[in-house]
């Protein structure tokens, strides 16, 4: 048995380990898990944003759609930064 954890389990080895337990190396995950999935994401975005531009709008303006965003923002800004505070700040 490996004396140390990182005598088995390597940061910068590209993929899973055959460890006590099966489980993917960071650098693995990073790849495959996090950055290939935002490649795609991006790649798709610009084709979407074409075909909705060129669809017709299905909900119309109104007076109230400046408004409801000038007041909804500071709400989100808010609830944004409600979400990064220790549970002991927001009690």
């Amino acid at each position: 048995m490996a004396s140390n954890l990182s005598d088995v389990y390597s940061v910068t080895s590209f993929g899973p380990t055959v460890s006590p337990e099966f489980d993917f190396t960071p650098l693995f995950e990073d790849i495959f898990l996090s950055i290939v999935p935002s490649i795609f994401l991006l790649l798709s975005v610009p084709f979407r944003v074409f075909y909705l531009h060129r669809k017709p709008r299905k909900v119309s303006w109104s007076a109230l759609h400046d408004h409801k965003l000038v007041c909804g923002f500071p709400f989100h800004l808010l609830s944004k930064s409600a979400c990064q505070l220790p549970p002991s700040v927001i009690i």
